[in-house]
Formats: C-alpha cells, structure tokens, sequence
C-alpha cells in the first residue's frame, strides 16, 4: 500500500456553511492563504465558490492574480496590502488591499489621484496583535488628512484578535473597546474582525464580515468537542516496523520520550 493523502472537499464545503450559520449566512469570507493552507487553492477556491463564498483572503498578490484567474466573479482582498512590487497588479486584477500602515495609504491614494477615483481598500487597525495594521499615532495622523482618506473607498474597517480561542481571556472584549474606539476617526464602513476563533464565538466577534481560516480545513480553535467541523485531509499509510516493549526504554531524537513495558510502537 502506498501512501495516501486524501482531500474532503465536501467537509471543506460543509465547514464554511457553518461557519456562516454562526454568524449569519454571507458574512464569512475564506482566508486561502499558503496556496489554500497546502492543499492547492485551485481545488479549494473552486469548493468553496460552489458552496456559496463570494469573498476570498490571500496572503499576497500572487495568490490573489491566481485567485482571479479561476473566479472572476468574486471578491479578493490581499493581506500584504500595497508594497512596490504589486501596486500596479493589484488594480489590474481587481485586488483589494488591506493597508497596513501610513506608507501603504499615501501610495494608495496617489494611485487613486492619477486614475481620477478613488480605489478600493480596507484599513487594518492594531488592537492588540502587534503583527500588521495601523498604531493609533498613524491611525490618527491618516485620519486628519482629509484629501488622502478622500482618494480611499474605504470598504471595510478590519482588526485581528490575539486570543479568541481563550474564553476565560478578557482581551477579546479589550481589543473591541480598542477597535471602536479607533475606527471612530475614519469613515463610517463595515468591520471585519472574527479569526476562526472569534468568529466561531458568534456574531459580535465575528463583525460584519468574518474571516474564517483554519476552521474551514477542520480545525478546532477551542480544542473541545461539541463543534461539527470535519477533518478535510487524512493521510494514510502502513506500518514498516511494530514493536512491543519489554523493558522500559527511550524513544527518538532525543530520548526525550521513555516507552514503558507493554507499549507497542509503530513506525509509519
């Protein structure tokens, strides 16, 4: 028997439904970044779009370009947002951005001023993550100049949580006291918040678009039972070696393990 990995599209299609049925059916966007988190966009874009999703999140430009090339029909927002090398294939492709800071804005804008409309962006707000968005000190400054918020259609307000799959933590809550009071100084425009965790927590984590990532491939944030998700990969394979152990011993690099008397080990 030779190894096998096998791919559920029909649990993939199955987990994105309910993931909308926790927030509200047309609110949920798929993250597909890492070329469909290894399992080849192509395949999983296409599943998904049969499913019903219409909004899609990639990584970078080339997943996006990629993206468009198999669903002309949809929406694709890209989380490096706008870096010298993909401002001119962005608008090309009918990418969206996620700005990420003031640099990324001021060339957004200047794109958008030479082509006489304004473009297409979301804005991402750090609450808390410290990974990517705008710090309030930027946020600010990006909020006071009015003829560069102007070159922006602005489609959606966006934060990331740290910790929602936590549910004893309070920094969900602190992070949406952050998040509203910062999304004050821009445009009124939808949210977009909820993780796979948050947005599996319900609809006041998930926003007005969640983004569910690792949840749609089968994976459980909270590590309980009670959560219909599917397993979409399963690899099988067979047994080279079965061993039962006599005497206690140690096992692999490291010997970090020690097998006790009675153990059987495998090695696949």
């Amino acid at each position: 028997m030779s190894t096998i990995l096998t791919i559920d599209l029909d649990a993939l299609a199955s987990n994105y439904r309910y993931c909308c049925e926790q927030v509200s059916p047309g609110t949920c966007a798929a993250v597909v970044k890492a070329d469909g988190y290894g399992l080849g966009i192509r395949r999983v874009a296409r599943a998904l779009h049969h499913a019903g999703c219409r909004r899609f999140f990639t990584a970078t430009h080339r997943e996006g370009i990629t993206l468009r090339s198999l669903l002309p029909d949809v929406e694709i927002f890209v989380l490096e947002g706008i870096t010298p090398f993909n401002i001119d294939h962005v608008p090309e492709h009918r990418l969206v951005p996620v700005l990420i800071n003031l640099q990324q804005a001021r060339d957004w804008a200047e794109l958008a001023a030479a082509s006489a409309k304004p473009l297409p962006a979301i804005i991402k707000i750090d609450t808390g993550m410290t990974r990517l968005g705008f710090s309030e000190c930027d946020l600010q400054t990006l909020a006071a100049d009015a003829s560069l918020i102007a070159q922006i259609d602005l489609r959606y307000v966006m934060t990331h949580f740290a910790c929602a799959e936590d549910t004893s933590s309070t920094m969900p809550e602190r992070q949406l006291e952050r998040f509203g009071r910062l999304r004050a100084l821009l445009p009124d425009a939808p949210t977009s918040i909820g993780n796979s965790a948050g947005s599996l927590r319900g609809p006041k984590l998930a926003g007005d678009l969640a983004r569910v990532g690792i949840a749609l491939f089968g994976g459980n944030p909270f590590g309980a039972n009670g959560i219909p998700l599917r397993p979409v990969l399963k690899v099988q394979s067979h047994i080279l070696q079965l061993r039962e152990i006599k005497q206690e011993t140690t096992v692999g690099y490291g010997a970090t393990f020690r097998a006790k008397p009675g153990m059987k080990i495998a090695t696949v």
